[in-house]
């Protein structure tokens, strides 16, 4: 026994049938409302199926509404359909730090900017006002949280931000219960499974130890370890003899003239603005983690203090900014005596616009041929970033809240939709 059942696609403005102009032999189409139409015969005790094939004409949820009725009873069911846009996301933001101390109104124009080729219906544009400096940022702040992985360098890349997060959160007193103990697991493992990275002299490696003195360890990647681990003592247990090795082995590169040779190497996109072969700004680098280490033994001081005269007598002629930002950095954290001159040198690079103040460096400019479409708001490179990072340490290390200020705006303007920068570190 089965039973006959009209199983009908109620008509919508939001899709096409496909089998419209050549209904099958079972369809019909109710020609006044355009509803389709199958009949379909369903055995007792039982079930079947029909399709409707549709072509969505609209994006977004569109609703879809079926009935089903035989002679003896009926049902009807109704589910939205999800229709996403083709191709490839793209998006790009412009953030502006405003401050109504001075001002009870604020005016500016942006400029919104499509691609030709773009699909129709799928442009959607958003204004957000968050009364917090890092409020876009922290609203996400739980996904920078990462479970560290991988190599001695994308291993840190992992363990750093959980530091900083925690240490960020402590500080205006947000830090949540579940960020707490997220950041501490992450953390404890991250530190775990970098030390599996070290060599005997203490160095730190991609690989640790695996391909033997064929590849020795990474001057840079130790100083960052040290750096990192050194704040890290204040969460989670840090094995001082193990650091200590590892600042031995930074003070063994140190050269006759006070500047760090790298023996190893590391990778480039790893490093940001620093370039291995630029001694000035390697030596900077180190010199910060030496100072951010704390344990100024003896040892340690005297390849401070050498490591500062070498920078006070190779910056005369370096216009370099991202070296002079590193440089400007260690001299404020050491209190060096030539501190004030290195700082004005690295403002006599900086850009000065519209209360902003930032520094970066030159690049090649994009063909039209190469980027058919521009964002009409542009984004600097990450070595940019890096660099009037740099400053804002300088002038918080100083105090300065003025110039702190200018740069914090020009900073807060560069992130992107999700709260966040193109990262080198």
């Amino acid at each position: 026994m089965s039973f006959q059942v009209y199983v009908t696609l109620k008509a919508s403005p939001d899709w096409k049938n496909i089998n419209k102009s050549a209904i099958p032999s079972n369809n019909v189409t109710d020609g006044i409302s355009d509803d389709v139409i199958s009949v379909i015969s369903v055995p007792a005790n039982s079930g079947a199926s029909v399709s409707f094939p549709i072509i969505p004409i609209k994006l977004g949820n569109i609703p879809i509404e079926i009935r089903a009725q035989s002679t003896t009873s009926a049902d009807a069911v109704r589910r939205n359909l999800l229709v996403e846009p083709e191709g490839i996301e793209q998006d790009y933001s412009y953030s502006l730090l405003l401050d109504m101390k001075s001002t009870q109104e604020f005016r500016q124009e942006l400029k919104l900017s499509l691609p030709s080729n773009i699909v129709k219906g799928s442009a959607k544009a958003m204004v957000s006002v968050i009364g917090d400096i890092l409020g876009s940022s922290i609203s996400g702040i739980e996904n920078l949280l990462r479970m560290p992985y991988g190599c001695g360098e994308q291993n840190m890349i992992n363990f750093a931000p959980s530091m900083f997060i925690r240490a960020y959160l402590e500080t205006v007193g947000q830090l949540t219960p579940s960020i707490k103990e997220k950041s501490l697991r992450f953390m404890t493992l991250g530190y775990q499974r970098e030390l599996s990275y070290q060599h005997r002299d203490g160095s730190y490696s991609a690989f640790g130890d695996k391909y033997g003195k064929s590849r020795p360890g990474s001057l840079w990647l130790t100083a960052f370890v040290v750096k990192s681990f050194s704040r890290a003592l204040s969460y989670i247990y840090i094995d001082g003899e193990s650091l200590k090795k590892s600042v031995n082995f930074i003070l063994s590169t140190q050269q006759e003239d006070g500047s760090f040779e790298e023996p190893g190497s590391v990778s480039s996109y790893l490093q940001g603005g620093l370039k291995s072969n630029n001694l000035v700004a390697l030596t900077a680098y180190v010199t910060v983690s030496l100072l951010e280490y704390g344990n100024q033994h003896n040892d340690v001081k005297e390849g401070i203090d050498n490591a500062l005269r070498y920078l006070q007598a190779n910056l005369n002629h370096t216009e370099d900014s991202y070296t002079l930002a590193l440089a400007a950095y260690a001299m404020e954290l050491a209190n060096y005596p030539l501190k004030e001159i290195v700082l004005s040198k690295l403002l006599a690079t900086s850009v000065r616009t519209d209360g902003t103040l930032y520094w970066t460096e030159e690049t090649r400019k994009a063909k039209k041929q190469e980027r058919p479409w521009f964002r009409p708001y542009y984004r600097p490179r990450s070595a940019d970033i890096e660099i009037t990072s740099y400053a804002l340490l300088v002038y918080a290390q100083r105090r300065d809240r003025q110039n702190g200020l200018a740069i914090a705006r020009w900073l807060a303007q560069q992130r992107n939709s999700l709260g966040g920068y193109s990262s080198t570190q």
